[in-house]
């Protein structure tokens, strides 16, 4: 006699709830399309009756005053693409009019292009132009500001280039943006050469990967040299730990695993035990032929000063310690942590930091970008 599995049944009733439930449920799930209509939304409730008001004026000064307010917007929700990229339309749009709200708008296209890969390129490309024509019709302090947004831009295009692993067209632009930097004396110089160094590594990893597929005899000697890369020139802890063992190094792993954490998630025993090994290895003597040497003691000396300030910030007392940190951080270009605390940078582009007002005449981005005397804007 063969035996049946009894069916589950469920009363009429039962199962009508059931699916009405099943279809509310689904119907209330958030798609893509639902977060693009709420950035809509949101804008309709907060900005959309004054857009109407600043259109309807002859004057452009509500213009620049409303792009204003929509990038400030757009900057409070960057990680929402959304509402980035439905307040970027608006920004473009408004800022036509006025000179004033060029680098704004530039801003915004900027934030569209870090924020959206596929966008990359054309924000950069719409933030450019806007550029050009802000050291054509601007005033003498909108062109420095114009000349390192240019920066900016370029920088961030060749960052994309090295996402893309297309390490050749990220060097180029690079280095052509880094003369232009250092010869406008802008700050920016320094974190340009810092970065195209980064290239180098990258490259470096793939050719050092590529030999131990080759010469698998070699593994150890390129299994530390990865190690070190990693650690010292891409200040990526996580991605040398793969290397410790195959290196033979038994002792880095949990220094490693504490890099690999934020400093603010280190205890204080913790903060100072990997301060005390990058200042280790930022005393060791290096070859001094080898190419990635400044690299190296930039990546150990930043991670010193962020150990040592998070250990003097829970430990004012003067006591030994104390007193030998600060030491090493005097040596290395560090501030004790009141001071390191006292004066947070912005990551606002120069749009709108404020910026020391230039001497007239001396403008240091003046030959970086193609300049038209004849060109007039629309500014009432």
């Amino acid at each position: 006699m063969t035996r049946t599995t009894p069916r589950l049944r469920i009363a009429r009733p039962a199962l009508a709830l059931l699916t009405a439930a099943v279809t509310l449920i689904t119907a209330t799930l958030p798609t893509g399309a639902a977060y693009a209509e709420s950035a809509q939304q949101t804008y309709d409730r907060l900005f959309a009756p004054r857009e109407l008001k600043v259109r309807a004026t002859p004057t452009t000064k509500d213009d620049v005053e409303l792009v204003a307010d929509l990038l400030e917007h757009a900057r409070q929700h960057r990680d929402d693409d959304g509402t980035v990229v439905l307040l970027n339309r608006k920004i473009a749009e408004l800022a036509k009019r006025d000179v004033d709200a060029y680098l704004m708008a530039a801003e915004s296209h900027l934030l569209v292009a870090r924020l959206v890969p596929e966008k990359l390129e054309s924000g950069v490309s719409e933030a450019t132009s806007l550029i050009e024509r802000t050291q054509r019709l601007g005033t003498d302090e909108q062109k420095v500001a114009a000349g390192e947004m240019w920066l900016e831009a370029q920088a961030l295009l060749a960052r994309g280039y090295v996402d893309a692993r297309q390490y050749d067209a990220a060097k180029l632009l690079y280095d052509a943006v880094i003369k232009k930097a250092e010869a406008a004396g802008s700050p920016k110089a320094a974190v340009l050469r810092r970065e195209v160094r980064l290239v180098d590594s990258r490259k470096k990893v793939l050719k050092l990967a590529d030999e131990m597929r080759a010469e698998p005899r070699r593994k150890l000697e390129l299994s530390r040299e990865l190690m070190w890369t990693y650690v010292l020139e891409l200040d990526n802890p996580e991605q040398a730990e793969r290397y410790a063992m195959p290196a033979g190094d038994f002792t880095v792993g949990p220094y490693f695993t504490l890099a690999a954490r934020p400093v603010d998630k280190l205890s204080d025993a913790e903060a100072l035990k990997l301060g005390d090994w990058y200042a280790a290895l930022l005393a060791t003597p290096e070859s001094s032929d080898r190419a990635d040497i400044e690299l190296r003691r930039d990546t150990a000396r930043r991670r010193v000063i962020a150990c040592y300030e998070r250990y003097l910030a829970a430990h004012p007392a003067k006591d030994a310690d104390h007193l030998r940190i600060v030491e090493v951080l005097t040596q290395v270009g560090g501030r004790p942590a009141a001071e390191a605390n006292a004066d947070p940078a912005t990551d606002h582009p120069a749009s709108t930091r404020t910026a020391q007002k230039p001497t007239t005449g001396d403008n240091p981005f003046l030959d970086v970008l193609p300049s038209n005397k004849n060109e007039t804007h629309a500014k009432k």
